[in-house]
């Protein structure tokens, strides 16, 4: 594991985000509404927990951010559709990212062959998490949210360490995002595609700070 990949590893993700509040550094206006966004989003969709896909989609509805300007100078906001589908169809496939069905293909494994006859039997979105109601986090922090799922956390917890290595005293959705493209996952993934990568963000804010 990289040193990078090692400080945002995160077992006791759910204590360090609480603490941070604590200790008195509370998400900033926008973040929070980026969060409820999400959790807005998780809730259309009847999800049993919010995602990182849903974080995502929510910095994308608040505009007026320094996340929201970098996502729009890499073209994101105008593939939204195109992200929507590529979550919905992971979430078809339980989880499971392109990354991963690659590593099964070399082990002789069709993630898609394997779906689509579980589908047979069971009816269309079988393996997803809507139709399982599979939820593997914890409570929702806020009121009114839907519980995160554990992913989630742990990137509430790089986002606490991205600001505390910029030096801000506030959680913004400028360190939601970063905390998205650090961890490997389906976001990071996906934003690859357009060429936003954790690196190239770290450069365009620094830029603009």
């Amino acid at each position: 594991m990289s040193r990078s990949a090692d400080r945002h590893a995160a077992p006791g993700a759910k204590g360090a985000v609480l603490q941070h509040e604590k200790m008195g550094g509370p998400f900033t206006p926008a973040a929070k509404r980026a969060l409820f966004e999400a959790s807005r989003r998780a809730r259309i969709e009847d999800a049993p927990e919010l995602r990182t896909d849903h974080l995502l989609l929510g910095l994308l509805d608040v505009p007026d951010s320094a996340a929201a300007q970098l996502l729009a100078e890499f073209g994101i906001p105008e593939a939204r559709e195109h992200l929507i589908a590529a979550f919905r169809a992971v979430d078809r496939r339980g989880g499971l990212s392109d990354s991963d069905l690659d590593a099964l293909a070399g082990l002789g494994i069709e993630v898609e062959t394997i779906v689509e006859r579980v589908e047979e039997n069971l009816g269309a979105n079988a393996l997803s998490a809507t139709r399982t109601g599979r939820r593997r986090g914890w409570p929702a922090p806020g009121r009114g949210m839907v519980a995160f799922s554990r992913d989630m956390y742990r990137t509430i917890h790089s986002a606490v360490i991205e600001m505390k290595e910029t030096r801000s005293k506030n959680v913004g959705p400028e360190h939601l995002l970063l905390a998205l493209l650090q961890r490997p996952g389906i976001v990071s993934e996906v934003l690859a595609d357009y060429e936003l990568t954790y690196p190239e963000a770290r450069r365009y804010l620094a830029a603009h700070a």
